[in-house]
């Protein structure tokens, strides 16, 4: 059910977008409710810690696989 006042964020999987952290978020969650992986997300937003986010933290949810296995 939407709410007045309720901001609905959508996005497109093809697109790199921005998003800001909030409260009980986690790279691996993130990577997995916007079909990503989490090693992506980590490699492009350079995070040397992935269980070191912060809330109102701006992170970018890159459209394609940025990380590159050895």
């Amino acid at each position: 059910m939407i709410q007045v006042g309720q901001e609905i964020n959508l996005y497109d999987p093809q697109q790199d977008f921005e998003y800001t952290v909030v409260e009980g978020d986690t790279v691996s969650a993130l990577a997995e409710r916007f079909g990503k992986r989490w090693v992506d997300i980590a490699a492009v937003n350079k995070l040397d810690d992935v269980d070191l986010i912060l809330v109102g933290q701006k992170l970018l949810i890159p459209a394609q696989g940025v990380a590159r296995g050895r």
